[in-house]
C-alpha cells in the first residue's frame, strides 16, 4: 500500500478492507460503523499516511452514518465541504495541513536572521501570515515574502501584512512553482510528507550559504543545526545551510 502515490487511493484501499471486515465481524446489535472506523484508523500507519488521518478515519464513518439518520438537507454537507476548502484548501492533494508556528518558534526563526544586513525571507505555506508580520516588525529593512494556497489563510495573511507594506508580500500560488533562488532564508513549516521533495527543490534552486529552516526533518539528510523551541507542542527546528552550486539545467 505504501507504493501507491497520494492519499486518496490509500484511503480507498483502507475502506475497501475495513468496511467488509467490520460488517462481517460486528455482533448483532452493535454499530459496525464504529468497528470499521477503528479499523480504518489503525491501518493509517501501515498505509504510510500522515498521523492526522487516524483522527479523521476514527470519526468519518460514525459521523456520516449519524448525519444520514438526521435526514439533513444535502446543502449542509456541501456547505461544510466548501468551508473546509475555504480554510484548508486542497490539503488532501498538497498533503500539507494548516499548521501554526508558536511564538517561541517564531522567536527562534528571528534569531537566525542577521542583524547587520537586510535579507530576503520566504515562508512557504505562510498560513495567516503571523510569522511574516512579526518578523517584518522586528527586522526593518529586510524583505519577507509568503506563499499560501488556501483562500481564508491567504486573506488573513494579507490583512496581517498590510501594516508592514513594503516589507511583506503574500502570494496565493503553488509553492512548487515558486523559485527559491534569491532568498537568504526559506522557512517551511509544512508536513513530513513533503520534506523529501522540498529538499530536492532547495538543492536545485537555493544559492550557497542560504538557509532552509523547517520543523520537520528531511529523510536521510542530517541538518547543520537542530534546536528545541520549548513551546507547548515541542517544536524542534532543523536548519540546513546550502553549500553547493545550484544545479540549474
Amino acid at each position: 500500500m505504501n507504493g501507491v502515490r497520494g492519499p486518496l487511493p490509500r484511503l480507498a484501499a483502507i475502506y475497501a478492507f475495513s468496511i467488509p471486515l467490520a460488517v462481517a465481524v460486528t455482533p448483532h446489535g452493535f454499530n459496525w460503523e464504529i468497528v470499521a472506523a477503528l479499523c480504518a484508523a489503525a491501518l493509517v500507519p501501515l498505509a504510510g499516511l500522515a498521523p492526522w488521518w487516524m483522527a479523521i478515519n476514527a470519526v468519518f464513518l460514525p459521523v456520516l452514518s449519524s448525519s444520514l439518520t438526521l435526514e439533513l438537507s444535502p446543502l449542509w454537507p456541501l456547505a461544510a465541504l466548501a468551508l473546509l476548502a475555504f480554510v484548508y484548501g486542497a490539503a488532501w492533494k498538497t498533503r500539507v495541513p494548516l499548521f501554526f508556528s508558536s511564538d517561541r518558534a517564531q522567536d527562534a526563526v528571528a534569531a537566525l536572521i542577521p542583524v547587520d544586513r537586510p535579507i530576503a525571507f520566504l515562508d512557504l505555506g505562510c498560513g495567516d501570515g503571523r510569522v511574516l508580520s512579526r518578523l517584518a516588525t522586528r527586522r526593518p529593512g529586510s524583505r519577507f515574502d509568503g506563499i499560501e494556497v488556501a483562500l481564508a489563510p491567504w486573506l488573513l495573511a494579507r490583512l496581517r501584512c498590510w501594516r508592514v507594506q513594503g516589507q511583506c508580500s503574500v502570494a496565493r500560488a503553488d509553492m512548487w512553482k515558486r523559485s527559491l533562488d534569491g532568498y537568504d532564508i526559506v522557512y517551511a513549516f509544512l508536513s513530513p510528507a513533503v520534506m523529501e521533495r522540498l529538499w530536492t527543490k532547495a538543492r536545485r534552486e537555493m544559492r550557497p550559504g542560504a538557509l532552509l529552516v523547517s520543523a520537520f526533518p528531511v529523510p536521510g539528510v542530517e541538518p547543520d543545526e537542530s534546536f528545541d523551541t520549548d513551546d507547548l507542542v515541542g517544536t524542534r527546528l532543523h536548519v540546513w545551510r546550502m553549500r553547493h552550486e545550484c544545479n540549474r539545467p
